[in-house]
């Protein structure tokens, strides 16, 4: 799941292809229950650092593994707008 600082919560579906979609479970902005994902949302994982890249690059995130499930970091978007990130694994 995702936890950003404006308390919205998500769950992505990472696939092997480095594509993903996600879940808003939680969201400010009212688009909860919602499911987004196409090509345009990219990662990819080298190491314990972890790049995703929403929306054709409109925002990317930049996260670093704490430990074998947690990853924290922070996401930058087109306007400059800066958050922090924090992912879990939950499989």
């Amino acid at each position: 799941g995702r936890h950003v600082e404006d308390g919205d919560i998500q769950v992505y579906l990472f696939d092997k292809n480095g594509t993903f979609s996600y879940l808003n479970f939680v969201s400010a902005s009212g688009n909860e229950g919602r499911v987004f994902g196409d090509e345009d949302e990219l990662w990819e994982q080298n190491g314990n650092r972890l790049v995703i890249s929403f929306n054709g690059g409109y925002m990317f995130c930049s996260l670093t593994r704490d430990n074998w499930r947690k990853f924290s970091g922070t996401c930058i978007n087109k306007p400059g707008k800066i958050e922090t990130i924090n992912l879990e694994k939950i499989n």
